[in-house]
């Protein structure tokens, strides 16, 4: 047949999918007759929907979805590798199909994940899922394709720090461990009580020198990955250790408080507690707080000068000592303090309080007015403070040497008459007593009274008899002899006390005591002239009357300072004659704080059942208002306490014109203060005070603290009292 009787057909087919495989026919036919021939499309394994990773926690039911198409029909498996590399030979993969792709492997197959369907089904998730990559693979005859997917897993509920909760000593090497499941791609991050550690990022953390203040807390690792997080903590705990041991203390001044330091580190923090070395610990005197020990050393002193040391004027004596009989425990001696922390406790070095010795006082048994030669006599040395004492023993300023510390005995001869001393001594001062043993003798000279103006010199000369012949003591009623102030013996026997630059603190009775055996004493009163200060209406300062009856008080004037052994908080203006610092203060107070415990420039006084009408007022002053009368006060005040001192606040209380027993009466009261300091100062003229009848010299403060050595005085009170103010 030629050639050109041939006829050709092209038929094309662009192959978008599976479904454009199969059995295409051609068919050609005439008048003659008909012929087929056919051809098949065979279309390779596409995917049309792809597995994508999962992001889960472990527990959690996922499924992973894989679709493809192809002709002939496809098969469609799951399988899971522990690699990411396609390598074909020996390792389990399947090498090259001819296909010109190569299977993944090698290949590790999990019954429970393996499926021949379209979607994979983890029931349920579990941490280890996350080793492996997942493949999906879709082969026929006549190709392959396979696409994988990662399965992301939370580290949330896996994360275990160790070790957990431990204890370690100061300087120990601590390495915290890390572990957590899930992933991949764990990261991890530390943190310290909270806040971030910037450069701890691995699963170790290591603490080369564990420090209780910088170390010891909660540590916790964060553990992060695409799915979530989670944490785990663990506390250093760090047992403790002393780092500052109390100190031995020396306190000089029993007027005061103290107190020892104990510092300690731990996590978690110490708590203390302090011990006494012997004996209880004196609560009377004695409060914690936290790592420090306060001793109230004025509580201490107080209570020895009331309850042991025999000050037995205080009304209240009986019930305070025996209601607080603990604080007869004295504060001094060793303390030491423990810290306890994760059940272990340590302790301190022994710290020794040491307290100056006072109230220093030598007792004679037995007791006998005059003692004879023969007599044995036991001499007793009784003090506060301590500890470590030692005492030495004075007749007549000489040595007497014993070994019995505080205690003399002395088998009385004419040669032993005489003045022992008990000088008590310890690391922190030393303090002395003294008693006379000694018979009568006869004053042949008195001393006289006498008056004097400030700056003058002022002689008072004694002259006893007696055999042996006598010796001279000079003493200043309830107080001590003047710094300024000096005594001789002379020619004749006589002693005379001779005080110069006579100062306004330096009135009061001066006593000879004449000693010879035994001892008499007589006595001369020096009153001490000044100027009187009248501070009147000030302008521009409120003046507030005060009503004049005998029980009248004038409302509370709200000021705090420290006055006496007190911090008060307010005070009073009495109608009858006197400051109170309690309002129920009765009008006769009954009892008075003694002037010279307090800071008195002159004593105040009150007087009993006054009759008549008078002018009671009061201005309150500040260095803002008044700087002119806080000058004049405090030259006063500086002049005769010797205080440096500058008043920031005063009232000036004036009762004028008081009627009684046909005397009229004026006078005027200061109370002065800075805040830390308090004085009173008392004024009137000379020949205003009339008053016949009782009178009582001293401070009536109404609040039962302190009573007055000279209650009740009677009789012409201008001799005691009176300033000769002109």
């Amino acid at each position: 047949m030629p050639c050109s009787s041939w006829v050709a057909e092209t038929f094309a087919i662009t192959v978008t999918s599976a479904a454009d495989g199969g059995s295409y026919t051609c068919k050609a036919e005439n008048e003659g007759g008909s012929v087929n021939a056919s051809v098949v499309v065979y279309v390779t394994p596409y995917f049309t929907t792809e597995p994508g990773d999962i992001f889960t926690t472990n527990g959690s039911i996922e499924i992973a979805t894989c679709r493809a198409e192809a002709f002939p029909p496809l098969d469609l498996r799951w399988v899971a590798t522990n690699t990411t590399n396609f390598r074909s030979g020996s390792d389990g993969g399947s090498g090259d199909d001819g296909s010109g792709f190569e299977s993944p492997g090698p290949l590790v197959y999990y019954d429970e994940y393996l499926t021949d369907n379209e979607s994979l089904l983890f029931d349920p998730v579990l941490f280890g899922d996350e080793r492996f990559l997942y493949w999906c693979i879709a082969s026929n005859d006549y190709g392959e394709v396979y696409a994988s997917m990662n399965i992301v897993v939370s580290p949330y509920g896996s994360v275990k720090v160790s070790p957990y909760n431990a204890v370690f000593n100061n300087g120990d090497s601590v390495n915290l461990t890390c572990l957590a499941d899930g992933g991949p791609g764990n990261t991890y991050q530390w943190t310290f009580n909270g806040s971030l550690l910037e450069n701890e990022q691995n699963n170790q953390l290591m603490l080369s020198f564990v420090n209780a203040t910088e170390d010891g807390g909660y540590f916790t690792c964060i553990v992060f990955n695409q799915a979530g997080n989670g944490s785990d903590s663990t506390a250093v705990f760090v047992y403790p250790v002393i780092t500052y041991h109390p100190s031995d203390i020396l306190v000089t001044n029993v007027r005061t408080y103290t107190h020892l330091q104990c510092e300690a580190t731990s996590f978690p923090n110490p708590e203390f507690q302090w011990f006494k070395g012997s004996g209880d610990i004196p609560y009377a005197y004695v409060y914690f707080y936290l790592n420090e020990l306060h001793i109230d050393v004025y509580y201490y002193f107080h209570y020895y000068q009331v309850c042991v040391f025999g000050d037995q004027d205080y009304y209240y004596y009986h019930y305070y000592c025996d209601y607080y009989y603990i604080g007869y425990q004295p504060p001094y001696g060793d303390y030491y303090c423990s810290a306890t922390s994760n059940n272990v406790t340590v302790v301190s070095q022994t710290a020794t309080v040491y307290i100056i010795p006072f109230l220093v006082k030598v007792t004679v048994s037995p007791e006998k007015e005059v003692y004879e030669e023969g007599d044995v006599l036991y001499l007793n040395c009784t003090h506060g403070g301590g500890p470590d004492n030692e005492y030495q023993w004075l007749f007549n300023d000489q040595e007497v040497e014993t070994e019995d510390g505080p205690y003399l005995t002395i088998t009385l001869s004419n040669e032993d008459r005489g003045h022992y001393t008990c000088n008590v001594t310890n690391p922190a001062g030393n303090d002395s007593g003294s008693v006379v043993i000694d018979t009568k003798p006869v004053i042949e000279v008195s001393p006289k009274d006498t008056y004097s103006s400030v700056g003058g010199v002022v002689r008072f000369t004694c002259k006893a008899g007696g055999l042996p012949t006598p010796y001279y003591l000079w003493t200043k009623t309830d107080n001590n002899l003047p710094r300024n102030s000096y005594i001789v013996t002379n020619g004749d026997g006589s002693s005379t006390l001779t005080i110069f630059s006579v100062m306004l603190e330096d009135y009061g009775e001066y006593n000879c005591i004449a000693v010879s055996g035994d001892s008499v004493q007589v006595s001369a009163l020096l009153i001490v002239t000044t100027a009187y200060i009248m501070l009147g209406v000030t302008e521009g300062v409120d003046t507030y009357p005060v009503s004049f009856n005998n029980d009248s008080l004038s409302g509370p004037i709200n000021v705090t300072f420290p006055f006496g052994f007190h911090q008060e908080n307010y005070t009073y203006v009495g109608g009858n004659g006197y400051f109170a610092f309690d309002y129920y203060a009765p009008q006769e107070p009954l009892i008075f704080d003694d002037a010279t415990n307090l800071s008195l420039v002159a004593p105040f006084f009150t007087t009993a059942n006054q009759g008549g009408q008078r002018q009671i007022d009061y201005e309150i002053h500040t260095t803002n208002t008044s700087s002119s009368i806080f000058s004049q006060i405090n030259t006063l005040v500086n002049q005769y306490q010797h205080a440096n001192f500058s008043g920031e606040w005063l009232i000036v209380a004036s009762w004028e014109d008081y009627y009684y027993a046909n005397f009229t009466n004026t006078f005027q009261g200061v109370l002065v203060t800075d805040f830390e300091r308090s004085y009173a100062i008392y004024t009137y003229f000379c020949g205003d005070l009339g008053f016949s009848g009782n009178v009582t010299i001293g401070f009536a403060t109404g609040d039962g603290m302190f009573a007055n050595h000279e209650s009740s005085l009677s009789g012409n009170a201008q001799s005691i009292a009176c300033l000769n103010i002109p």
